[in-house]
């Protein structure tokens, strides 16, 4: 299994859209063998998180390169103020 852990610090006033973009990815990425947590920072509401689980390297990277992904990124970059971060991690 793969973890991917992206950072996200949404825009004044991107919060309802940041939220409904990520239910809609939280959907589609389960067609990867994936699924997708929203973590919100309890004392900084414009940062969140997702995990992101992936069955496989494989799965990862089906999603990572696939149309959807490219489509919600560019969206996504929108609603952000700072480019995201992320970090992988293979769970042992």
């Amino acid at each position: 299994m793969i973890v991917a852990k992206v950072e996200h610090f949404i825009k004044d006033g991107s919060r309802e859209a940041y939220i409904e973009l990520m239910k809609e990815m939280s959907v589609e990425i389960q067609n990867y063998g994936a699924s997708a947590k929203r973590l919100e920072k309890m004392d900084a509401a414009d940062e969140n998180h997702l995990l992101l689980e992936f069955s496989s390297m494989e799965s990862f990277k089906k999603w990572h390169d696939s149309d959807i992904h490219t489509s919600i990124k560019k969206r996504l970059l929108e609603l952000i103020s700072k480019q995201p971060k992320s970090s992988k991690f293979k769970v042992l």
